[in-house]
C-alpha cells in the first residue's frame, strides 16, 4: 500500500534524493545540478512515496516570505510514471502550503524554448496541477537551458485571515 508522508530527517533526504534523481538522467543528467538538487533538499519540506518497502518517489519545497511556496524538486522512478505518485505528493505538499497560509506557488523547468520530451512532460505534469506558465526567464540558468517560471494561484490574499 502507498504512503505519502512528510519527511525531517535532512540524510535521509539527501539519500533518498540521490538514489532517485540518478535514476532520471534524462532530467538529472547534469551532475553539478543533481549534486546541488542532494544538497539542497536537506532543510526543505520534504514529501516521499513509500510503498513498504521502498521510497518511489518524493517532492521537495520551501516558502518564500511566509506567503509563496516553490516546489524545489521533485522525483518518481521511471516504472512508476503515470501512476498518481506526482500527484499525490504535489497534492500533500500544496495542502501544506494552504495550512502555512500560502497565496501562490511556483515551480522552475526547462522552458519550452528549448525542444525537450521529457521536461514538456513536466509541464504538462504541473499544467496538470493547474498551473500556468507565468515568465521565461533564460539568463537564469543560461541559454543553453532556459528557465520557465510556472505558477499558480493557491488564495486571494482578501481569503486569508
Amino acid at each position: 500500500m502507498l504512503e505519502i508522508y512528510e519527511l525531517t530527517d535532512a540524510d535521509e533526504k539527501s539519500v533518498i534524493t540521490d538514489k532517485i534523481l540518478r535514476q532520471l538522467p534524462e532530467w538529472f543528467g547534469i551532475p553539478s545540478a543533481l549534486t546541488e538538487y542532494v544538497k539542497g533538499v536537506s532543510d526543505k519540506i520534504f514529501y516521499v512515496a513509500f510503498d513498504g518497502e521502498h521510497y518511489l518517489g518524493f517532492l521537495a519545497g520551501e516558502i518564500h516570505y511566509g506567503r509563496t511556496g516553490e516546489s524545489f524538486v521533485c522525483g518518481v522512478l521511471p516504472e512508476f510514471h503515470s501512476k498518481g505518485i506526482g500527484m499525490a505528493l504535489y497534492h500533500n505538499f500544496e495542502q501544506k502550503l494552504l495550512s502555512q497560509n500560502c497565496e501562490r506557488v511556483v515551480v522552475k523547468t526547462l522552458s519550452s524554448q528549448r525542444k525537450n520530451e521529457y521536461y514538456h512532460k513536466t509541464r504538462q505534469f504541473y499544467k496538470a496541477q493547474k498551473f500556468d506558465e507565468w515568465l521565461d526567464l533564460p539568463e537564469l540558468w543560461g541559454q543553453a537551458n532556459p528557465c520557465l517560471l510556472m505558477g499558480k494561484i493557491l488564495k486571494n490574499r482578501r481569503e486569508i485571515k
